[in-house]
């Protein structure tokens, strides 16, 4: 299935499928304090709903001045009444070290609802999620494309180009395992705001550098 992206931000698009039907969306109109409440909304099936109806299926509360405190409140939680839901370091752990290319960062792996372990990969311009014991591994100077071939999802930033059509943001995710989606866009919006921070840090420390340089 194939999903087009409204934003590079996952934590703010729209996941609109090849026909115009949005089948997710990424919603934080709440910012409190130190907190940003995102919410996933997923286009409701059956029920006697409208066309349109979208039902709440996790949270993201996203903690912006000490990350690893933010929690995650899955379909779970959200049926047993458990708002507060589960702190990251419960559900997300690093599982590996950044690769060489650009945009790397480190590997995480989660344990979804099917009691399996599944890896976020990032490289160049994406992001991969594997069955924990299929991952490849983060991207290396010998990486080939095959290397992607056991990736459930896929997660492609988008890419402007000058001599050719550029590409919109999209996510790529194999039938047969969506199951374990909603849990793996919540994982993947934590991530994905972590990792635009951190490189902003680096950004602001470079040009500090520089600046003190030009001194």
């Amino acid at each position: 299935m194939h999903l087009t992206l409204s934003s590079d931000s996952i934590w703010k698009a729209s996941f609109t499928e090849d026909s115009g039907h949005v089948l997710y969306k990424f919603d934080s109109p709440l910012m409190t304090g130190t907190h940003e409440y995102i919410t996933l909304y997923k286009h409701k099936t059956g029920g006697g709903g409208s066309g349109d109806e979208m039902e709440v299926v996790g949270k993201l509360v996203y903690h912006r001045l000490s990350a690893e405190k933010s929690r995650v409140v899955s379909n779970d939680d959200l049926s047993e009444n458990n708002e507060p839901g589960a702190e990251i370091g419960e559900i997300l752990r690093e599982s590996g070290s950044a690769g060489i290319t650009y945009g790397s960062f480190p590997s995480h792996a989660f344990r979804a609802s099917d009691g399996k372990e599944y890896e976020w990969v990032f490289g160049y311009r994406e992001c991969l999620l594997y069955p924990k014991s299929l991952s490849p591994g983060p991207p290396t100077a010998t990486s080939s494309q095959s290397d992607k071939g056991g990736a459930i999802i896929r997660f492609n930033h988008q890419m402007f180009n000058l001599l050719s059509p550029s590409r919109p943001t999209s996510i790529d995710i194999t039938d047969g395992h969506e199951g374990v989606v909603d849990l793996a866009l919540l994982t993947l919006a934590y991530l994905e705001k972590v990792r635009r921070h951190d490189k902003g840090k680096v950004k602001r420390a470079q040009g500090l550098a520089a600046a003190m340089l030009a001194l």
